[in-house]
């Protein structure tokens, strides 16, 4: 797996209650690597971000994202990924929480998108129960979730 280009450029670092997230490194393609092959054939120009739990450092998922895109104000989650035997635990979710509630607070984004294979149901669900919602379908379903303010 080569290296991505996008590997550390406005990674965002956060801890959470079960997990953190920290910049993705050279040495993590290895571990993702044996069970992650989707991972190389994302787009280079990705943030990557390790996940990992606790204050450990081998990552147990990865997620990428574009901030800015598709506009200002806007971070697109472009994948998350959690080791097989790790997937039915929610570190995937809470990754992607986690990943929201610093994005709004370093200022970088209010609405939220991920980008759906259309012949994934699992994927569709996964983000339905994140509250994002579609909002259209051609090669990819768009889903997104906008900040409401708070009064």
């Amino acid at each position: 797996m080569a290296k991505p280009k996008g590997l550390n450029a406005r990674a965002i670092e956060a801890s959470g209650e079960r997990i953190a997230l920290r910049p993705f490194r050279q040495d993590d393609i290895a571990i993702v690597g044996v069970w992650l092959s989707e991972a190389a054939q994302r787009d280079p120009e990705d943030t990557w971000l390790a996940i990992t739990l606790d204050s450990k450092e081998e990552p147990i998922g990865i997620i990428t994202y574009r901030a800015g895109y598709p506009k200002a104000g806007w971070l697109t989650i472009r994948f998350v990924g959690v080791a097989p035997p790790l997937r039915v635990c929610g570190y995937g979710s809470e990754a992607v929480r986690l990943l929201e509630t610093e994005a709004r607070r370093l200022g970088l984004a209010s609405s939220f998108r991920a980008d759906v294979d259309p012949n994934s149901g699992l994927s569709l669900y996964f983000w339905l129960r994140l509250g994002y919602r579609p909002v259209a379908a051609e090669d990819i379903i768009a889903m997104i979730r906008e900040s409401r303010e708070e009064t």
